[in-house]
Parts: structure tokens; sequence; C-alpha cells
């Protein structure tokens, strides 16, 4: 049908930031920027899906997601993806 896109803007939480960088500075693993990558993906999932129905597909293949940091004091998350909308035969 179509190659779809998304692209989510997320604000990163200063606060959240913060005891992100100490955990990464002592080790471990960063829960709040995880937490906000994956709300990002799945928000891009979703506008692909609606994107793929409004062109009359019924699945979205070859998804392809990039991510990036913006901004002064790189404070906003970017999340694009992209994919192909088609429609799925069902099987008898």
């Amino acid at each position: 049908k179509g190659v779809v896109h998304a692209q989510v803007a997320l604000g990163v939480n200063v606060i959240k930031d913060f005891f992100s960088g100490v955990r990464g500075f002592v080790g471990g693993r960063m829960g709040a920027i995880e937490e906000e990558l994956t709300m990002g993906f799945e928000q891009c999932d979703n506008e692909l899906r609606e994107e793929g129905s409004r062109l009359g597909g019924n699945a979205v293949i070859a998804v392809e997601y990039d991510s990036n940091v913006e901004g002064e004091s790189n404070k906003i998350l970017m999340i694009t993806a992209s994919g192909t909308a088609v429609v799925l035969a069902k099987r008898r």
C-alpha cells in the first residue's frame, strides 16, 4: 500500500536525567531513559499502524527505527520509524 512514517519527540525530564546520569556513572541500567525510549517506540508503532490503516493496509512490515538526542543540552529525544503498509491475506 505504501511507505508509512512516524516521528515522536519526547522532552527528557531533568530530574530523571540527573539520577540516570548518577546511575550510569556508578554502573547499572538507566531505567528512566529506557522507559522514555520504550514509550517513544510504542508511540511510533501506534502511528505506523494508524497511517497504514488509513492507506488500506492491515499490517506494517520491514519497520526501521532511529533515535537521536537533539536540542540545547540534549533535552529532546527524537524517535523516527518507517515501514511498508501491506494487506496480508487471511488463511482459509
